[in-house]
C-alpha cells in the first residue's frame, strides 16, 4: 500500500477556513442586531416617561402665567415672562435654555427640544378669551410626544372664570 493514503488528514484547507469565517459574520451580524433592537427598545419607555414629565412641567408653568386678556402682551413694554402669551411661537428650543428651573429640577435627562403654540379656543361664544396651549416635546429616537391645556382669563370680578382646566 502507498503510505501517502494512509496519511489522515489533520487541519483545514484555506477554502474550508474562508467558508467558516463568512458563516460565522453572517452569523454573528444576525445576533448582534437582535441585542441592538432589545437594548434601544429597552430605553423608550423611560424616555417616553420623561418627555410626558418635562411637558407636564412645561404645561404647569405655563398655566400659572398670567392671562387677563387676549391684549396681554400689546400693553407689554418688555418681556419678563410674566404672561402667558410671551411663550407664543416657540419653536424647537432646547428645554434647558427655555426653562433651564424645569431642567435643573428635572436632574440629568436627554435634550429634549419644546415647541409651544398659544391660540384662542372658539368653540362656543361661553369660550371667549380662552387660550388652547399645546406643547410638544421633541426627542431624535422618541420623535413628538404633544400635550395640551385650556386655560381661561381671569376676570377680577368673577372667581369662577379663574380656574384652570388641563386636559
Amino acid at each position: 500500500m502507498n503510505q501517502n493514503k494512509l496519511i489522515k488528514q489533520k487541519g483545514m484547507t484555506l477554502i474550508e477556513l474562508v467558508i467558516l469565517m463568512i458563516v460565522l459574520a453572517v452569523g454573528l451580524t444576525g445576533i448582534i442586531s437582535v441585542i441592538m433592537t432589545v437594548t434601544n427598545s429597552k430605553f423608550e419607555p423611560l424616555l417616553q416617561w420623561q418627555a410626558i414629565q418635562v411637558g407636564s412641567n412645561v404645561i404647569d408653568t405655563l398655566l400659572a402665567k398670567k392671562y387677563d386678556s387676549s391684549s396681554d402682551c400689546e400693553k407689554l413694554g418688555e418681556t419678563k415672562q410674566e404672561y402667558l402669551c410671551e411663550f407664543q411661537g416657540i419653536d424647537k428650543q432646547k428645554l434647558q435654555a427655555t426653562f433651564p428651573e424645569i431642567a435643573a429640577r428635572m436632574g440629568n435627562i436627554p435634550a429634549f427640544d419644546i415647541s409651544i403654540d398659544i391660540r384662542p379656543f372658539y368653540e362656543e361664544k361661553l369660550t371667549k378669551d380662552v387660550l388652547a396651549i399645546n406643547v410638544t416635546i421633541s426627542e431624535p429616537r422618541l420623535g413628538d410626544i404633544h400635550l395640551s391645556a385650556l386655560k381661561a382669563a381671569r376676570i377680577k370680578s368673577d372667581e369662577k372664570a379663574n380656574r384652570v382646566h388641563a386636559y
